[in-house]
């Protein structure tokens, strides 16, 4: 449940922000996985990657943006307090590799 909540949060946050800073996102989609186990008792917390599809953005664009939502978005602000999620923002295109 919190992921969903923490998913749609940022997601209606990022494109609302994206648009007032002249960022031109396409989509924004997320993946979700677990870091891994560590030894012992404790575990690392899941991981969420807000994949940003955004051609024409600079990775400082998109890392502005993600600082922003971090801000803004009630659900990152609990999620930075509780670190029951570890979110990653990639910029998709700075993700992919180059075609040959």
């Amino acid at each position: 449940m919190m992921l969903s909540m923490l998913e749609h949060c940022q997601k209606a946050h990022a494109m609302d922000l994206a648009r007032r800073m002249g960022v031109p996102v396409k989509a924004i989609r997320f993946e979700r996985g677990r870091a891994g186990e560590s030894a012992g008792i404790l575990r690392e917390p899941p991981v969420l990657r807000v994949l940003v599809d955004a051609p024409q953005a600079s990775p400082e664009q998109v890392r502005l943006l993600s600082d922003a939502v971090s801000r803004e978005c009630p659900m990152a602000a609990v999620n930075s307090r509780t670190r029951s999620v570890d979110v990653r923002w990639v910029h998709e295109q700075q993700a992919r590799p180059p075609p040959h």
